[in-house]
């Protein structure tokens, strides 16, 4: 079987380790081992890795599935991990999950439990998504051996996460809030809270804050009671603990899942928190603090110890945290693309009849969206609602729109809907004039001089004529006397006021309907509501969708973004813009390593 060569002498056959500094002892000397590599420390693979469709893997034969392409790219992979040189998969993970397996099947061969150990956390250390899955398959090898020894560093490993402290919570935390010896001791029970929404320092150091306020709070509510809450939990995380292993206190695993349901406890009241912080920063997505351990007496003990406590104290202390900084609300604002809904709203309340006030208010949101993918819909949106109001500020509006679409991943290209567009133009010369303004913008990229030449299409315009002097000089010449008469009896009357000009086809304004001749990627189709102006790359990722349940895998979406040569969030995020006036709600939501669409939401953009 191919990748199945020994590799017995690439680490000494006698190993001693120290599970909780990671030092081990070969032939008399003391080698620090770093279990946990930093996941930076990933080198990026220049060739481009070989896509490989996310799927379950079950053992190392899967690699018979996969193209010659994978395969020789799978066989370098495992070689370069064999040198600490850990490669960065860039979502593949079946490449990880096949050398896990790997590593088992070569474990046959040589034996050697310590260096199946070191490989494996390496492995889960740099591919986090293999570790439970990994640690798991150590530990069934392990118990075989009776080798307690090992165990106890597998549950250490587990338990503290990493080997590094200053990456615990609180440690991180310490100088930075002047936390106490106890506070930094609660801080490091919790699990490292990795998400995109805690890696914003500020979320994070909010979230931390209000933390240390509710269990402040809790211990508080205890004491008044007559209990502490480190004995409450310790009750309800024993219940845990014997109610999992179904024995008692002598047995081997007691400390550690005593530890870790205590862990699991803090854990649930920081996502709370996190939850509260994610709310007030208009977040939209939330953490999952549902507690279900399918036994009435556990669910019953926590509510009672820990749900109920907590519901009265997170809303009271809510208000204490800061308001978002703007480096903040740049990064919160690039990860929900339609947070600046909220703040625009705001901005037409505050400043509906104050168009200078409320241009500039707009130009400031969309500064603080400069992240997000879809911060050309602001000026979009904005254009509509302060076309009645000001009309120059409106256009000026959607040529900072139209520039700012230039430089996303997607050119939407969207279109001003006709009742903009007649409330805007009185006449077809204007609009002419302001297509050709929008055309030259898109040749030359030249925002300053679009937004410059826009101010002149209201001025009023002048026919030039060329006279002929010649013609004058004669006709002057042929009827000076008769002129000179004329001139004097008018001299002496009032003169009459102009013939009014009827208004005929000719001279009225033109009101029919105007669509600005830009190139367009809309695709109209009779599947999807005509009025969204679904591009044909939307619809395509739709249609996938309805063939899939509504429901594609995270890595599926990845690939056709990439053969149609878009970035992934950006085409999701697209769909959910276009769609969000019509649902009031995102129609693609992100689970984990899906992507879903509520069918009912589905059903509501086709086409009636």
């Amino acid at each position: 079987m191919a990748g199945q060569q020994s590799v017995q002498n690439q680490y000494p056959s006698s190993i001693a380790i120290d599970a909780h500094n990671g030092v081990v002892d070969v032939t008399g000397e003391a080698v620090k081992i770093d279990y946990q590599a930093n996941i930076r420390s990933l080198r990026r693979y220049g060739s481009g890795i070989p896509y490989w469709e996310a799927r379950y893997i079950y053992s190392y034969n899967e690699l018979q599935t996969a193209t010659a392409q994978q395969d020789a790219f799978y066989q370098y992979f495992k070689k370069q991990f064999q040198v600490k040189d850990y490669l960065d998969l860039e979502g593949n993970y079946n490449y990880a999950f096949i050398l896990l397996f790997d590593l088992l099947e070569n474990y046959k061969l040589h034996t050697n439990t310590r260096l199946l150990e070191q490989s494996i956390f390496e492995l889960a250390a740099n591919y986090p998504k293999t570790k439970a899955y990994a640690l798991s398959a150590l530990s069934l090898v392990l118990e075989e051996q009776q080798d307690w020894a090992a165990i106890d560093r597998i549950r250490d490993f587990q338990l503290h996460l990493s080997t590094d402290r200053s990456l615990k919570l609180g440690n991180r935390f310490r100088k930075k809030l002047m936390l106490n010896d106890y506070d930094v001791e609660l801080l490091n029970k919790i699990w490292y809270p990795d998400n995109s929404f805690c890696e914003i320092e500020f979320c994070l150091r909010e979230t931390v804050k209000l933390f240390l306020l509710v269990t402040e709070a809790i211990d508080r509510k205890y004491l008044k009671e007559g209990a502490t809450t480190e004995v409450e939990f310790n009750t309800l995380a024993d219940l845990i603990t014997h109610k999992q292993l179904g024995t008692g206190i002598n047995n081997y695993n007691y400390k550690y899942t005593m530890l870790s349901a205590i862990g699991d406890i803090y854990t649930f009241l920081f996502k709370n928190v996190e939850n509260a912080v994610r709310q007030a920063y208009g977040h939209a997505r939330k953490l999952n603090t549902d507690v279900n351990y399918n036994d009435e007496e556990i669910d019953a003990l926590y509510k009672e110890k820990v749900v109920d406590k907590l519901g009265g104290i997170l809303p009271v202390w809510i208000s204490r945290i800061e308001a978002p900084d703007e480096q903040a609300n740049i990064k919160l604002n690039a990860l929900n693309t339609t947070r600046w809904r909220s703040a625009f709203q705001s901005i037409c309340e505050k400043h509906a009849g104050n168009a200078p006030a409320f241009y500039q208010a707009v130009l400031e949101l969309a500064r603080l969206n400069s992240q997000n993918p879809s911060v050309e819909m602001i000026y979009f949106e904005a254009s509509k609602s302060i076309a009645k109001a000001d009309k120059l500020t409106a256009l000026d509006l959607f040529v900072n729109y139209v520039f700012t679409d230039m430089q996303s991943a997607v050119f939407d290209n969207r279109q001003m809907n006709k009742t903009v567009q007649k409330s805007l133009f009185a006449t077809d010369e204007q609009f002419n004039d302001f297509r050709d303004i929008i055309n030259k913008l898109i040749a030359s990229k030249d925002l300053q001089a679009a937004l410059t030449t826009v101010r002149t299409i209201y001025l009023p315009k002048r026919k030039k004529m060329i006279l002929n002097q010649e013609a004058i000089s004669q006709i002057n010449e042929r009827h000076a006397g008769t002129v000179e008469l004329l001139n004097k009896y008018l001299a002496d009357e009032e003169p009459e006021p102009p013939m009014p000009v009827p208004v005929t086809a000719s001279t009225a304004p033109h009101q029919a309907d105007i669509v600005l001749p830009l190139q367009s990627n809309t695709l109209q189709t009779s599947i999807y509501e005509a009025s969204l102006g679904l591009s044909a790359t939307q619809v395509a990722v739709l249609n996938m969708f309805k063939k899939s349940n509504f429901t594609l895998a995270a890595a599926e979406v990845d690939a056709f973004a990439k053969a149609n040569s878009v970035f992934k969030n950006h085409l999701t995020d697209s769909i959910n813009e276009i769609c969000y006036e019509l649902l009031d709600d995102v129609l693609i939501e992100e689970d984990e390593e899906h992507y879903i669409i509520n069918q009912q939401y589905y059903n509501n953009i086709l086409a009636k």
